[in-house]
């Protein structure tokens, strides 16, 4: 697909690059790492430039007004939000489903919807 990597194919581990983040950038060695947004389309889609835009722009937004963890998965323009699972026992409020709403859909998002099984990594590989 024409995916460069250039710290793999310098031989460097993840540790290595920690390392080096430290010295070199040390606000983004502190950072959690992060999976590709490429896992956030189902398999067997093409993995577009616009998609990976929508998921970028609505996880930065979210993450900004303090939803934390959580994953927006693409399902061709319909937004799955995994949100964490004690705030989806809490209950969500009408200012933050409004939230929500506003941002998938300023993000590019058709539909907009919440995952009632919560955040959890791997999703998009179950087959339901």
């Amino acid at each position: 697909m024409g995916i460069i990597s250039p710290m793999a194919a310098a031989g460097l581990t993840k540790a290595e690059v920690r390392q080096l983040a430290q010295i070199y950038a040390p606000n983004v060695a502190v950072k959690p790492s992060m999976a590709c947004l490429a896992t956030r389309i189902p398999h067997g889609v093409a993995i577009t430039k616009e998609a990976l835009n929508r998921i970028d722009k609505a996880e930065s937004l979210l993450r900004a007004e303090g939803f934390g963890q959580l994953r927006v998965r693409d399902h061709q323009g319909l937004a799955r939000v995994e949100l964490p699972a004690a705030l989806l026992e809490k209950g969500l409020s009408v200012e933050q489903l409004q939230l929500l709403r506003r941002i998938l859909h300023e993000s590019g998002f058709t539909y907009a919807t919440v995952d009632l099984d919560g955040y959890r990594t791997g999703s998009m590989e179950v087959h339901v």
